[in-house]
């Protein structure tokens, strides 16, 4: 170690006699806080003492700067304690305004887990020790604390103080905080918050209204997504598909299908087109409605434009909302223009068939279908074809068809077991009940048993070994 450093280990048990040996060869050092609270230094050593920093006689070293980062740490230590522990911060207050930095702020912010804690504290460097020009990720950092602690009141006075600092939030920051507040059912902040930024000509990111407008339609408050979506219009706001596509989602489950269209007609005036996924969420809010022939008219339209092609989901919607009408020859004769068309059908496409027929043998001559179009039966495939075996009391076809969903490893679900369970006992077969119940375990048992091999494998598969 160079001569001209010298440094002095303090430890708590150091005693004020050799605390005044030390200041006495001209060292200021950190001493433990406990001496401090409860008096075991005296007033005149206490006059000579620096709680945080000491000097070194050496230039500006890099070992230097690593011993000013400790004394800073030491520091922030020390503030924590005083801040939690002590009843009257009044006679700290000329030590804290010696000392405290908006980046040591941040630190003790950091340190103090608790919001509630942290919040206090800034208040107080902003109240008592007039700290005006905290950092921004001292605010982003309290922030978001305050919002996952459900502490929107105190999140919201962050906010006004980071404004009186002169700080905007960026993207992310605004974006959760919006989201946060509509979430909490505030969504008059989180239009506060848009509005203040929008005034100061801050760039609000696409995703910040998309995320807003998908909790809103969560929330059943789709009339509020379309308020403000109009709101934004006016304020020269221009749309991508993508933000349309959530609000005619949300129109479309609340039923109001020509506020839903009134958007597609408005969607090219924004220099957008509207997507596959645009005419789909459409169809589908019109076959909920029972208004198949519209949707079929606007599938056609979607044909004769050439812009897009209708995919599995548009036919299969349409399908599924004829079985849904009982209207089943409709529903095939459509699966075939389906398949005429290119589209080929998947297991949703035949499980609103198998569903809709409501009959075990048509359901089969479906099933064959599946198999030549090398489509796979899902667990929903064989629930169908169990409950309706039971229905009709073919209490052994239903044993096989659950014999060989395990086989295929499909898992049933408890609707599935529960109804074959219950309709085996109530046929007075009690036997058949267990070993379906045993069958499951074991099923249930290899499965996991399987994935767990399996996770074994892949871990281990690239891990060299040592050979001795």
């Amino acid at each position: 170690m160079p001569a001209t450093l010298r440094r002095v280990a303090l430890r708590p048990e150091l005693t004020p006699s050799l605390a005044r040996l030390v200041i006495q060869k001209g060292k200021s050092v950190s001493l433990p806080l406990k001496w401090i609270l409860h008096g075991h230094v005296t007033d005149g050593v206490a006059k000579h003492m620096n709680l945080a920093f000491f000097t070194t006689l050496c230039s500006s070293s890099d070992e230097d700067m690593g011993s000013i980062r400790r004394a800073e740490a030491w520091f922030v230590k020390i503030a924590c304690t005083i801040f939690v522990r002590s009843n009257s911060l009044d006679r700290f207050l000329g030590y804290f305004s010696k000392h405290l930095t908006p980046s040591l702020v941040s630190e003790i912010v950091h340190r103090l887990t608790i919001p509630t804690l942290g919040f206090k504290f800034v208040e107080f460097t902003r109240d008592k020790l007039h700290i005006m020009n905290h950092s921004y990720w001292t605010y982003n950092m309290l922030l978001r604390s305050l919002c996952q602690s459900n502490l929107h009141s105190s999140a919201k006075l962050v906010y006004d103080w980071m404004r009186c600092d002169g700080q905007f939030p960026d993207n992310w920051l605004l974006g959760f905080l919006v989201s946060s507040y509509a979430l909490a059912g505030r969504f008059d902040i989180s239009k506060e918050l848009l509005a203040d930024v929008q005034c100061n000509n801050v760039t609000v990111n696409v995703v910040v209204y998309n995320e807003l407008f998908n909790i809103l339609i969560k929330q059943n408050k789709v009339g509020d997504a379309v308020v403000l979506y109009r709101e934004l219009i006016r304020l020269h706001y221009r749309p991508v598909t993508y933000t349309i596509n959530i609000l005619i989602r949300g129109l479309c489950r609340a039923g109001d299908i020509n506020e839903a269209f009134n958007l597609l007609g408005d969607i090219r005036s924004f220099g957008c087109s509207p997507d596959i996924v645009t005419y789909n969420t459409l169809i589908h809010g019109l076959c909920r409605i029972n208004e198949i022939g519209r949707a079929r008219y606007l599938l056609n339209e979607i044909c004769s434009k050439g812009e897009l092609a209708p995919d599995v989901v548009s036919y299969t919607t349409i399908i599924a909302g004829y079985c849904k009408l009982s209207k089943m020859k409709e529903g095939a004769l459509f699966l075939d223009e389906m398949i005429r068309s290119g589209t080929e059908p998947n297991t949703f496409t035949f499980n609103a068939l198998i569903d809709g027929f409501g009959n075990v043998d048509e359901a089969n001559k479906i099933i064959a279908e599946m198999e030549e179009k090398r489509c796979k039966p899902d667990k929903l495939t064989y629930t169908i074809l169990i409950i309706g075996h039971c229905m009709k009391g073919r209490m052994s076809e239903a044993i096989g068809i659950f014999d060989k969903m395990l086989a295929v490893g499909c898992s049933p679900d408890e609707i599935t077991v529960n109804n074959l369970r219950s309709s085996l006992l109530m046929a007075g077969m009690s036997g058949e009940a267990a070993r379906i119940k045993e069958a499951l375990c074991q099923n249930l048992t290899l499965d996991a048993s399987s994935k767990k091999r399996s996770y074994h494998e892949s871990t281990n598969a690239d891990i060299p070994v040592a050979v001795y």
